[in-house]
């Protein structure tokens, strides 16, 4: 792999495909979202030899926290089936118009399992197919350009499965905040330098209260 020092954090499509065309390719990419009803889309086609990154898996959903954290063994066996490494580089992207909505989602959840070899491409994969337009799909008679790819992703494919080293990750508990750590902060004066800012990222509709 190449030294994740000489990939930016936020990745154009140019330098994705420059990246792709290696052999092996240089980055695992995964395209990230959120259960498993929108992995039809995935399948539909994609960016060549990304694997699809559901979010949701190995989480218990509850009323109160519907969306929480894969337990680490979990995560390590998901990601190690996924044919990530340590040593991987990580490009994550999605199919929002920003380009980064469930990507980033995704980011921070590497981010709080203590990886640090990821980006984001820019734009995601609305800015490729735009700019780049070259997509993996499962169609029988492929086009020409998508043989190519389908032969860096078997030579990608070969390469991991000769990689023995299970995926392993570590919980930042410094990326984490529980509900009795929130309730707490609360209760704080407004002033004390132990209070925290807190910021709810969720949509206007969920923060207001008009929708669950």
């Amino acid at each position: 792999m190449t030294s994740t020092k000489t990939i930016p954090q936020v990745l154009s499509c140019q330098e994705l495909k420059e990246l792709l065309q290696t052999s092996p390719p240089q980055v695992v990419v995964l395209e990230a979202d959120i259960g498993k009803q929108v992995e039809a889309n995935f399948k539909e086609g994609h960016i060549p030899t990304a694997q699809y990154f559901d979010q949701l898996e190995y989480t218990t959903p509850t009323a109160f926290i519907p969306r929480g954290l894969p337990d680490v063994k979990s995560f390590e066996d998901y990601l190690t089936r996924l044919g990530v490494s340590n040593e991987d580089h990580i490009v994550l992207y999605d199919r929002s118009a920003a380009g980064f909505f469930a990507a980033g989602r995704a980011w921070f959840l590497l981010k709080t399992y203590g990886v640090d070899n990821v980006s984001i491409l820019n734009g995601g994969f609305q800015a490729w197919a735009r700019e780049i337009n070259e997509i993996e799909t499962l169609e029988t008679n492929p086009p020409k350009k998508e043989v190519e790819y389908l032969s860096l992703r078997i030579t990608s494919q070969i390469h991991l499965m000769l990689q023995t080293k299970k995926f392993t990750v570590k919980l930042n508990e410094q990326m984490v905040r529980y509900f009795d750590q929130i309730t707490s902060n609360l209760s704080l004066d407004a002033n004390s330098s132990q209070r925290v800012q807190v910021v709810d990222a969720r949509p206007p509709n969920l923060f207001y209260g008009r929708s669950k």
